[in-house]
């Protein structure tokens, strides 16, 4: 199945009307990406010892405050990954099928490298001796349990929230929108931070994870994609 190039004039997504199914059904099957990254990285979790790992710190981390509100933003990324995948999927099947391209390579390459250089970090505080209770408390301790402290150079979160920012702007109707791309510029940059503040990543995982995403993108949307006929 071969991916719709630039060169067409209208896109297919599930809700194109007067559309052949058969092109409108074509997005689903760069939907099943997801399923192979998540088999591959609850893997590749259970894989990398949760002991004996190279530490990923910078001394800046040790003063960079612990903020438990900023897991409201952490949440946000599943939200912001969720309704871009589904708008493209409904409307912009060829650009559905690139962001899921993006992410698959971009999360599944970042495993591959925690695979071949073990990482972790040691930051995370302990929650129960923090003398306070509440939502947020609540909602970090959930985090905590389903995801180890492993496998975070570079930050998958960081590297997600570039992936919801490239596919807002390589859509055609999307990224004609201003107040639209600001805020998803915005929310990108509040949920880089939170992986900080909620001391699920060092600083380190952040900085390295930028530039990553910058070079994927380069590669993808702007040499592979933009030459595919």
């Amino acid at each position: 199945m071969s991916l719709p190039s630039r060169g067409e004039t209208k896109t297919v997504g599930l809700l194109t009307r007067g559309a052949p199914l058969r092109e409108r059904l074509f997005p689903l099957f760069y939907a099943l990406i997801l399923p192979a990254y998540l088999l591959f990285f609850f893997w590749v979790e259970k894989t990398v010892p949760l002991t004996g790992y190279w530490s990923s710190y910078l001394p800046i981390d040790g003063k960079i405050p612990f903020l438990e509100g900023f897991v409201v933003f952490y949440y946000l990324w599943y939200v912001m990954l969720g309704l871009t995948g589904f708008y493209l999927l409904f409307f912009d099947g060829r650009g559905f099928a690139r962001y899921m391209i993006y992410i698959g390579v971009s999360f599944g390459l970042a495993m591959v490298i925690c695979l071949i250089f073990p990482n972790g970090q040691d930051l995370r505080p302990d929650l129960a001796s923090l003398g306070r209770d509440n939502v947020c408390i609540r909602l970090l301790a959930a985090i905590y349990r389903a995801d180890t402290n492993t496998n975070v150079l570079p930050s998958v979160h960081v590297i997600g929230t570039f992936a919801v920012f490239f596919g807002v702007i390589e859509n055609e109707t999307l990224k004609k929108k201003k107040a639209l791309v600001a805020l998803t510029a915005v929310c990108a940059i509040l949920v880089s931070l939170s992986t900080v503040f909620v001391k699920q990543h060092s600083l380190l995982d952040l900085l390295v994870a930028v530039p990553y995403s910058v070079l994927l993108y380069l590669f993808f949307y702007k040499a592979l994609f933009r030459n595919r006929k």
